[in-house]
């Protein structure tokens, strides 16, 4: 066996320490904000508040079809007449 066919043995260049570096320090960030109280409770936070505003949208909608809908009766029947 070389010393390029094990992982282990072989030296990294700048390039690739670096690479390896930035990847484990996104790691540590990452599984830091799965486990932080407080990062969890902005995102359940977040979660409520985009629940309310999609709902809110969904509201406004439904509305605005029922609103439309009434238009096109009332249009039916006055053209009918």
């Amino acid at each position: 066996m070389t010393k390029e066919e094990t992982p282990e043995l072989r030296r990294l260049s700048r390039k690739e320490s670096a690479k390896e570096a930035r990847r484990a320090a996104y790691q540590r960030a990452k599984e830091w904000r799965a486990n932080d109280p407080k990062q969890i409770a902005f995102k359940a936070a977040m979660k409520e508040r985009q629940k309310e505003i999609n709902q809110v949208r969904k509201d406004r909608r439904k509305a605005e079809r029922a609103e439309e809908k009434k238009a096109m009766k009332a249009r039916a029947r006055k053209g009918s007449r």
